[in-house]
């Protein structure tokens, strides 16, 4: 601590101005960047030789960049190669920021573009997709209906074949029938005839009988050929 403080005090000369620290002069909470200049001026170079009285109160030489008046500012007292530059610097930083944002606006633009013609691509490609889905479907179901008449003709003609067949059954059967009842019928007409020409024997033998008795014969004669000929006319 003791060596810090032999320090500051063997700096003190060297840091600070005098003229600024003495009781007569008006204190305030403001440090002016002359003083800071001057301060670490004096700090680096050492305290300037007197030349005069006034020095530290006149005005600062040109060659002196340090020792500038408090409100000019520092860009004013840079060489103009070096504003020059700065010039050229900020100029080509503002081309390349431009050349940038240019080239950006075109990388977005291409992109946009790339997008929308690969977005009407997939929609030309949905709505192919869409069309060849509904053709295939209308096929189908226009095989289904076609399979469905053809099932139905198909149902419509066995139907047919089968009533014909048992039409042609029932007319083969009938047939059968007719030609197996028309022998019997030929053999039962001589017994009949015979039976009618007992009866008229027994009936002149007996005349007081009942009258009735041949025409019950006759009549039931009558009813079975009318029925033979019924059977023979049926198809």
């Amino acid at each position: 601590m003791s060596t810090f403080r032999s320090s500051q005090m063997q700096f003190r000369p060297f840091l600070f101005m005098g003229h600024l620290h003495t009781d007569g002069v008006q204190m305030s909470e403001r440090i002016t960047t002359l003083f800071v200049r001057r301060c670490v001026y004096f700090a680096f170079f050492g305290k300037p030789s007197p030349r005069s009285s006034n020095e530290l109160h006149s005005e600062p030489p040109a060659d002196e960049p340090l020792f500038v008046p408090e409100d000019t500012p520092m860009e004013e007292t840079r060489p103009s190669a070096e504003r020059a530059e700065q010039e050229r610097l900020c100029i080509e930083s503002e081309e390349r920021a431009a050349v940038e944002l240019a080239a950006e606006q075109e990388r977005l633009r291409r992109e946009a573009e790339v997008r929308a013609t690969a977005e009407l691509a997939e929609q030309d490609r949905q709505r192919r997709e869409a069309e060849d889905r509904a053709a295939a479907e209308q096929a189908r179901l226009q095989r289904e209906a076609e399979r469905e008449a053809e099932e139905l003709a198909e149902q419509e003609r066995i139907h047919g074949e089968m009533e014909e067949r048992a039409e042609e059954e029932q007319a083969k059967h009938m047939e059968r029938l007719r030609s197996q009842q028309e022998p019997c019928a030929a053999e039962d007409y001589p017994e009949e005839v015979d039976r009618e020409r007992v009866a008229r024997a027994a009936q002149n033998k007996h005349p007081e009988q009942d009258v009735s008795a041949p025409m019950e014969n006759a009549s039931k004669r009558v009813t079975q050929l009318d029925l033979r000929s019924l059977l023979g006319q049926r198809p």
